[in-house]
């Protein structure tokens, strides 16, 4: 029983800060912290960010779509007159005009 309210064993338990993981054995609750491997996210790229969601513990990494250095949204140079280049999202989308 925690705070009144009687768990199974196994069962998790809620807390209110994300990173906190509790589950009861038996009688006995036991409490681990979740590691976000914030190792890996030291050599992420310029151009990305993080961003932390409310009630999760980890952080996304949000990266624009850069290709040949132009980024989300921006149009690329292009010598075709016909066409229109543009980064969308992660990728280069081309359409053709009319010429």
């Amino acid at each position: 029983m925690v705070d009144g309210v009687i768990y199974k064993s196994g069962s998790g338990i809620p807390k209110s800060n994300p990173c906190e993981l509790c589950w009861c054995e038996g009688t006995v609750v036991i409490c681990g912290h979740y590691d976000c491997a914030h190792n890996m996210l030291d050599n992420i790229p310029d151009y990305c960010g993080l961003f932390y969601i409310p009630g999760q513990c980890c952080p996304i990494i949000d990266c624009d779509c850069v290709v040949d250095g132009i980024i989300n949204g921006e149009d690329y140079p292009i010598e075709d007159p016909c066409q229109s280049c543009t980064c969308v999202g992660t990728e280069k989308v081309c359409i053709d005009k009319p010429c």
